[in-house]
């Protein structure tokens, strides 16, 4: 399935223009006369009149929307607006939710445990760590390995 939304635009910088009645308290951000979209006032360096501003007090972003703050601000006084490109927040994932597929492609990791069969599929590798038991049949297919810590 294809990507929904927004296209990603990760660690990219860009000079980014406003557009509204000056002066204003509120701007649209845009680059190359389309609206801009940060994720966060944060991803933005902004100078007014050669003073650099603080995301989160100086300004908020909303959308595409820049706001400040009930403070009227001429355009020409804005001298650059830097768009640092977005956040990528990977996160952590919640327990259990990662399956042996996702670790790799090659290697197979388990805790001590204690089996009746084990069957690997073909062409794959594993590695159990820990004290381990076999009570039944291990099977080992012709092209892999597995390894025993």
């Amino acid at each position: 399935m294809p990507y929904v939304g927004r296209d990603l635009d990760i660690g990219s910088r860009k000079i980014l223009a406003v557009s509204g009645s000056t002066p204003a308290t509120t701007y649209t951000l845009q680059y190359d006369s389309v609206d801009y979209h940060p994720s966060a006032a944060q991803n933005l360096i902004l100078s007014i009149s050669g003073v650099i501003q603080a995301p989160g007090t100086a300004y908020t972003v909303s959308g595409a929307t820049l706001d400040f703050g009930g403070v009227s601000v001429a355009s020409g006084d804005i001298d650059f607006i830097v768009a640092m490109g977005e956040n990528v927040d990977v996160g952590t994932p919640s327990d259990g939710t990662v399956t042996v597929d996702k670790l790799s492609a090659t290697y197979y990791s388990e805790n001590p445990v204690t089996y009746s069969t084990l069957t690997m599929n073909a062409s794959k590798n594993g590695l159990i760590a820990g004290p381990v038991s076999f009570t039944g049949t291990v099977t080992i297919p012709s092209g892999s390995t597995l390894v025993i810590v």
